[in-house]
């Protein structure tokens, strides 16, 4: 159960993604405050809870978050676990996106 203060960090994140994605999101959870500049929520759509995400508040109110890579790999996996449930095989995949390519990576493969 979300405490008073956390409602409040909780809604004020919610509204945000709210506005910027134009769908209902609801906060499950509110992580670790042991860093006082920011708030760590973890957040999913409304009507989807099994599309967790994280969702960060610092203290000016902005807020970042990873819905969009989440919503991605969300979509793919599921799309893999249709295309297999089709010709009779059950199976769970674990997707995750690398957005950040260093330097050192080598980028001719």
């Amino acid at each position: 159960m979300l405490g008073t203060f956390n409602k409040t960090t909780a809604n004020t994140v919610c509204e945000r993604l709210n506005a910027k994605y134009n769908e209902k999101f609801e906060a499950e959870y509110i992580g670790n405050r042991i860093d006082t500049n920011s708030a760590t929520l973890y957040v999913h759509l409304k009507d989807t809870p099994k599309l967790m995400f994280k969702a960060v508040i610092d203290n000016d109110g902005n807020v970042t978050d990873d819905y969009v890579s989440n919503i991605i790999i969300y979509q793919i996996e599921n799309n893999i676990v249709d295309e297999f449930s089709k010709i009779g095989i059950d199976c769970a995949v674990d997707g995750s996106i690398i957005s950040d390519v260093s330097e050192e990576t080598d980028k001719s493969l």
